[in-house]
């Protein structure tokens, strides 16, 4: 899976994305609309490996590709490897190790990895190997998953891990500069998460609705599309809810 191929002939991010206006949690779910001979792809999500196999294929079976996303620090997510593992009878891989399909289904498998680089996260997928380590900084992350041939994405740029009770803030002016070099590096952005919510409409917790108002701004910026995913944790209900919409033609391909 050649990052230039994905991102050019087959279409990614090069649709409109669906979704945008969609928060998990806060406001009512609904799916993004089926778009005929397109492929919704909700690339960054961390779906639950304990649920049972009948609630976990629900999940991805349904139509679209899930980035089954793996965290170094988090046990918990479905993997890519586990699926194939415990779902081989049903699965057919389009990109050995990568990218899989259901057969006879409309649901897909993309493996994906959330690098921890210093302050940021960056989003690999299409990447050739293992997993990939921690890395102090974003540079070094970016340029391991481009020597790997993978595509890197700034995930959620405006979010930053925080030692306070809420565990996250919201970037401000003293993180443009690094913000600004680390888009200079990836191949996109993510313009929109659906777990950047409000929950208690800024009090106590703050409006990381925020954050994706300038994760879209920062896109437009620097000539991005800018990709929209879920991020979705433990449920299985929220993944694929929204997305980019890719050509299917362009990825159905079975080898």
């Amino acid at each position: 899976m050649n990052r230039r191929k994905f991102l050019i002939a087959a279409g990614a991010l090069a649709l409109p994305c669906a979704g945008l206006g969609l928060y998990l949690n806060d406001e009512p779910m609904h799916r993004a609309p089926v778009r005929e001979g397109k492929v919704l792809a909700d690339i960054h999500a961390h779906p639950s490996r304990y649920r049972s196999d009948r609630d976990t294929l629900e999940m991805l079976l349904r139509p679209g590709i899930v980035g089954l996303t793996r965290y170094t620090t988090e046990s918990h997510p479905l993997t890519y490897e586990e699926a194939i593992s415990r779902y081989s009878n049903l699965l057919t891989e389009i990109d050995r190790g990568k990218f899989a399909r259901f057969r006879n289904a409309a649901g897909y498998i993309l493996r994906t990895q959330e690098v921890s680089a210093g302050k940021f996260h960056i989003l690999a997928l299409g990447f050739d190997g293992n997993y990939l380590p921690f890395f102090g900084d974003a540079r070094k992350a970016v340029d391991c998953i481009h020597r790997r041939n993978g595509i890197a994405v700034f995930n959620h740029p405006y979010i930053f891990p925080d030692r306070s009770f809420v565990r996250y803030r919201i970037g401000g002016r003293e993180d443009e500069d690094a913000i600004h070099e680390a888009c200079a590096m990836v191949d996109e952005v993510e313009a929109f998460n659906a777990m950047c919510i409000s929950p208690t409409f800024g009090i106590v917790f703050p409006d990381m609705k925020a954050a994706n108002r300038k994760a879209d701004d920062l896109a437009k910026e620097f000539g991005f599309k800018g990709t929209v995913s879920s991020d979705a944790h433990s449920s299985l209900d929220q993944p694929k809810l929204c997305g980019i919409y890719l050509e299917a033609k362009g990825i159905c391909v079975e080898k």
